[in-house]
């Protein structure tokens, strides 16, 4: 069997087909469309909803926050390139694999210069003051509950136990005493506007 010819006029029209370009997709075909696409970047809401509408006939915000938040049939994750992206739900433990790869060879890099996880952690912290994001070192945790009070969409969960007088329930790492058990500590992460 010999090798099949494929014009470059063809291919376009596969690529165009494929991103539903060429036809927009029905509102109720959201996922399908994610998917068929390997994924729509979503560092800004609005541009995730400006590829979508392009390709998904009358779709609105309300739509996908529907899939994202209700219906759960997609995920908003740090994916592809470090950046944010709208995957299907149920792909998601396959994209998630696909990128252990990337996470290897940045501990490989930490090592090669000598950065121990405190070191990423402090440089972690440090660059998310500078952009104005909150850091919360779970180990520092007191049980205060101002994360989950400050947090725009109300995806932090905390509960707390009051610890006993003669119960040492350690210290955080700018030495003040714990005073509360923090049992649950939960970031829903799928609605969180800053992680994914």
């Amino acid at each position: 069997m010999g090798a099949t010819s494929i014009s470059w006029p063809q291919v376009a029209a596969f690529r165009l087909h494929r991103h539903h370009l060429d036809r927009p997709a029905n509102r109720n075909q959201i996922v399908d469309v994610v998917r068929d696409v390997g994924g729509v970047q979503a560092q800004l809401p609005t541009a995730a909803a400006l590829a979508l509408r392009t390709r998904v006939r009358g779709l609105t915000m309300d739509d996908i926050e529907r899939a994202l938040w209700r219906d759960r049939t997609l995920v908003k994750a740090w994916s592809m390139r470090g950046a944010l992206h709208l995957l299907p739900a149920s792909d998601f433990l396959i994209y998630n694999r696909g990128l252990l790869k990337r996470a290897e060879r940045s501990m490989r890099w930490m090592a090669r210069y000598g950065l121990s996880d405190k070191d990423a952690d402090a440089m972690v912290a440090s660059g998310m003051r500078d952009a104005g994001y909150r850091y919360v070192n779970i180990d520092d945790c007191i049980g205060c509950d101002q994360c989950s009070m400050a947090c725009p969409v109300d995806c932090i969960t905390i509960e707390t136990i009051k610890g006993t007088p003669d119960q040492d329930l350690g210290m955080t790492s700018t030495g003040n005493k714990k005073r509360l058990h923090v049992p649950v500590f939960d970031i829903d992460i799928a609605k969180c506007c800053y992680c994914g």
